[in-house]
């Protein structure tokens, strides 16, 4: 640049306020497409997703019941929780299904990822996991923790 020139020197485009979230949606269509090419080669690969899917979907779905359970209660605690932490809690607690279903030596999740059967069962205890919430999840760690220290 001259120095007797008052051209202001060019400089990277600015970011503007949705910049990142444009950048963030193509990192989340490019990530969506990698899969949907993976799950075209991969058929177990469409199980498993479709596996955690019916997991997350039946646990959100209990976390609304639980929330609309709780709503009938006369406990003013009970009535304070709102929705969003219920549905949290109810995906939380279908998340470990399978844990449980290891416990009792239950093929349920295996089949269901490795054959693609069973998904009605899975989805019945996950739904039951998700109605329970908050008790499910306690009643798992207290087992997990007696597991760890037996050793098996």
């Amino acid at each position: 640049m001259d120095k007797n020139n008052n051209e202001t020197p060019i400089v990277a485009a600015e970011i503007g306020h949705n910049t990142p979230v444009y950048i963030g949606l193509g990192i989340f269509i490019g990530v969506l497409s990698s899969i949907a090419l993976w799950l075209e080669e991969e058929p177990r690969a469409q199980h498993y997703w479709l596996t955690i899917l019916v997991m997350v979907a039946s646990g959100a779905c209990g976390g609304i019941v639980n929330y609309y359970y709780r709503l009938q209660a006369d406990d003013a605690i009970a009535k304070a929780k709102k929705l969003l932490p219920c549905i949290a809690i109810g995906i939380g607690a279908a998340l470990v299904v399978p844990f449980l279903l290891s416990l009792m030596q239950s093929n349920i999740v295996l089949d269901a990822v490795s054959k693609g059967e069973g998904y009605i069962t899975l989805m019945s205890w996950c739904l039951l996991a998700g109605i329970s919430g908050e008790p499910f999840i306690s009643k798992m760690v207290t087992t997990f923790n007696k597991t760890g220290e037996n050793g098996h």
